[in-house]
């Protein structure tokens, strides 16, 4: 009837147990719904911060074109006055705005003012972006008018300045100084290029954590439903809980009864001895092994005890141990977190590196042009 000697009925621990279980389940439901809750306000921060950037490259595109479109006239005027003034071929920059007037070489004259036209044009657009992507801080502070403005005025500057055409290569002639903004036109349009594709990769993102987010906000209902559910379990098994609670309160109280009714039966016993030397015979043999079985549960507390304190010992070595080891663990992650930004830093410097690489490879080439093709005067 009874359980191994807790006084519970079989059935009421199964159903203790089942209890157990539910809310150890319940439990682990809503720890999964609080970091499902975390990452869907990661991925939330994640999507504000890539919809900002993108939205701040779509305004440098609407505003691009307005100022290569203002600037574009400035810019050609002003480095064909330049050229004029250098070049003794060219006799005033009415012939160049103005090829139709010029006679035979019109043509030619109409054709670089093109191809000067669309490089200046990709420089602008280079040198803004260029920019931009210096001065992040200032365009999210300052009003759209104000960082169009600064821009327009940086760049008006910059050619007005000569940051095209330096003065070192002013005397090498139209065709040389073509080529040089051409080389320096194509380096501009590759930034471009790669900025276009960061762009790409922002949309690209930003959609990927849009299909991420639906399935968290879906796999949190899933989870809203289960924890509901859960809840209505819990809410059952703490009513059948305290049903067990009674009935154990019952038998412990009819234990107690049946105790007393022993000790009762123990005194007539004792009493009725007398009368009967066969009982008195059994009994005792009875009582000396009794005697044996307290000397042998003796002998076992005694051992258990021995056994508990080594047990303690032990488990007390294991603890001091599992500190040990955690201690060691944390001094490793620490030790592979400096490992890793010592990696980051020999990464970059390695980029850097491979840059002054490059700009020493094309400064001497731009020497050798400049060996090779000497300024005509």
């Amino acid at each position: 009837m009874f359980g191994n000697g807790l006084g519970l009925p079989s059935n009421s621990q199964k159903e203790y147990a089942k209890v157990n279980g539910e809310m150890l389940k319940s439990g682990k439901i809503l720890r999964q719904e609080e970091e499902f809750v975390k990452l869907n306000a990661e991925i939330d921060t994640k999507t504000q911060t890539l919809l900002k950037e993108v939205e701040e490259i779509k305004n440098l595109d609407k505003h691009l074109e307005d100022i290569c479109g203002t600037l574009e006239r400035e810019s050609l005027s002003s480095y064909v006055k330049d050229t004029c003034l250098e070049n003794p071929v060219i006799s005033t920059s009415k012939e160049i705005l103005n090829p139709r007037k010029s006679g035979g070489s019109a043509n030619t004259l109409t054709e670089s003012e093109s191809k000067l036209k669309r490089k200046l044009c990709q420089s602008a657009k280079a040198t803004i972006y260029s920019i931009s992507t210096t001065n992040v801080g200032q365009q999210a502070v300052l009003p759209l008018g104000v960082t169009r403005n600064k821009s327009e005025h940086k760049l008006r500057q910059g050619i007005l300045d000569h940051q095209l055409i330096p003065e070192s290569i002013k005397g090498i002639g139209q065709e040389g100084t073509i080529k040089f903004l051409t080389a320096k036109v194509k380096v501009l349009a590759d930034q471009l290029q790669v900025m276009q594709k960061e762009e790409k990769k922002f949309v690209d993102r930003i959609k990927e954590l849009q299909v991420e987010k639906e399935k968290a906000v879906d796999e949190k209902e899933k989870l809203t439903q289960q924890v509901n559910t859960a809840k209505n379990v819990l809410v059952k098994c703490e009513q059948h809980c305290q049903t067990l609670v009674t009935q154990l309160q019952t038998t412990q109280a009819e234990k107690g009864h049946l105790k007393k009714e022993l000790e009762k039966l123990n005194k007539e016993v004792r009493q009725n001895k007398q009368c009967y030397s066969a009982n008195e015979l059994k009994l005792n043999r009875t009582l000396e092994e009794v005697e044996k079985l307290r000397l042998t549960i003796q002998q076992m507390k005694k051992d258990e005890k021995e056994l508990k304190e080594s047990n303690r010992k032990r488990m007390d070595g294991l603890v001091s141990a599992v500190k040990s080891g955690e201690k060691q663990r944390v001094e490793l992650l620490n030790a592979f977190k400096k490992q890793l930004v010592l990696i980051d830093n020999l990464k970059r410097q390695n980029g850097l590196i491979e840059v002054a690489k490059l700009l020493k490879s094309a400064e001497d080439d731009f020497i050798n042009f400049l060996d090779c093709n000497p300024p005509t005067r």
